[in-house]
């Protein structure tokens, strides 16, 4: 949602620059190192600019392209003409085109009035700090009164400056902005999170944002836009061939972009998520630790170790998810279905990416036929220990804690570091991580419960 705001604000500059429609068509306001040089007057950033095109009568038409944004470096400081200069190597933000059409006349009473905004082709690819800041606050702060920090290579690169003051506030705004329609098409976005390794893609994506309506002056009233948004999400370490998740999403909700109470841009966000069936889910840490915790049962003689074959959904998942200050909270229960076993996730659930740290609460629920499977082998061990005089009662009596309506459920609370998270299962005789740290006598009492249930029954 930042990038859209990023890209609104190239808008607003650009209207800034020309107002009404008689200006847009001056070839000075439309040449793309005019178009640069606002956007980096105005913001903390190097740009970059092909080519600008514009026109109209009673609606401006404007397109943009070859769009790319980076850190500000020593090359704008020491004025060096967008001509004489090399392409950018690297840029947190490329776009291929942008298409506007618009009602200039609304600039007359300070509102911008966007009839349509597609973005074609936008790529972003930024790294995410533990405190959950990205290079983008620093790029698009003001930059009056701040000093940048030129490296003396000369070379075209997107070198970091110091950061400015200001950035991303509803008071920055000069206008209302209303939007029917923006688009961002086949867009991608990459972000490596720095405290745990992990990279997270979106490929293929496609926003729309409509009844888009904010006024810096009304932000309780005229804070919100609508989307809808589909695409494929990729989740794993940079080089790794298997990924933690490989899914195609897609959704629709509100979003407010500004925080009311401190007036600076804090989108928060409420969304349905979709996930399609045939999405493969393989080595999060959560998981792995969960598979670490359901062999230590093996050990203890009841057998899981057919519970996870393969991590490929077997139908579609639908949650309702929300955003707010770094956080993704689930608001409505979400239950993946894999071929042996489903995973539910609880509401109130949460996931801090930025920061690692996470609270996931939920059952894992094995499949019926693993469930049958698991009571049969129960009763073979009791058979075989009892010399075939095994009574319904002793295998109710040692299987029963983990059944609910019929089918094996195990409670499951994940906490902590995302990449080193402390997994808790339930066992019929307490959790069971206190009693791995119990040691041995732990896993004993486990394997002497169905032990004592048989002699107190042939006992009597």
């Amino acid at each position: 949602m930042k990038i859209l705001w990023i890209i609104l604000s190239v808008v607003m500059l650009l209207a800034v620059a020309g107002v009404g429609i008689g200006f847009w068509t001056v070839k000075r306001w439309t040449s793309p190192d005019f178009v640069a040089k606002r956007l980096e007057k105005r913001w903390n950033c190097r740009a970059e600019v092909e080519a600008v095109e514009a026109g109209g009568l009673g609606t401006s038409r404007m397109i943009v392209r070859g769009l790319a944004l980076a850190p500000r470096d020593e090359i704008v400081e020491s004025g060096v003409p967008h001509a004489a200069r090399l392409p950018l190597e690297e840029a947190p933000i490329r776009a291929a085109t942008i298409e506007l059409r618009m009602l200039p006349f609304g600039l007359l009473t300070r509102r911008l009035d966007v009839e349509e905004l597609a973005i074609n082709d936008l790529v972003v690819a930024v790294a995410l700090a533990p405190d959950g800041s990205t290079e983008l606050e620093d790029m698009f702060g003001a930059v009056e009164g701040t000093d940048a920090t030129p490296s003396g290579s000369g070379k075209a690169t997107a070198k970091q400056a110091a950061p400015r003051e200001g950035a991303f506030s509803a008071g920055s705004m000069p206008f209302t902005l209303a939007a029917g329609k923006v688009g961002l098409n086949n867009a991608r976005f990459r972000l490596d999170v720095e405290s745990s390794g992990a990279r997270i893609e979106l490929t293929e994506a496609d926003f729309v944002f409509s009844d888009l309506d904010v006024d810096p002056d009304d932000l309780a009233n005229r804070n919100r836009a609508n989307f809808d948004y589909t695409g494929r999400i990729v989740i794993g370490a940079p080089g790794e061939e298997k990924k933690g998740l490989d899914a195609v999403a897609r959704g629709t909700g509100f979003v407010a972009p500004f925080d009311r109470e401190t007036r600076r841009w804090s989108p928060a966000w409420r969304s349905e998520v979709h996930i399609a069936q045939g999405a493969r889910i393989d080595t999060f840490p959560v998981v792995e630790k969960i598979r670490e915790r359901l062999r230590a049962l093996d050990q203890a003689g009841i057998n899981f170790s057919e519970l996870w074959t393969e991590g490929t959904l077997q139908s579609d998942a639908t949650t309702l998810l929300s955003y707010t200050r770094g956080r993704y909270q689930f608001e409505s229960p979400f239950l993946l279905e894999f071929p042996k076993t489903a995973i539910q996730v609880h509401e109130a659930s949460w996931i801090d990416v930025a920061r690692n740290v996470h609270e996931i609460r939920g059952e894992i629920i094995p499949s019926a036929d693993f469930t049958t499977d698991l009571v049969q082998s129960a009763e073979q061990r009791l058979a075989q220990a009892s010399g075939g005089r095994v009574p319904p009662e002793i295998v109710s009596a040692m299987v029963g804690p983990l059944l609910q309506d019929g089918k094996l459920v195990i409670q499951l609370v994940s906490q902590g570091d995302l990449k080193q998270p402390r997994v808790d299962i339930a066992t019929p005789v307490g959790n069971l991580g206190s009693l791995l740290d119990g040691g041995s006598k732990g896993l004993d009492g486990l394997r002497e419960m169905g032990r004592g249930l048989l002699r107190g029954f042939l006992n009597r």
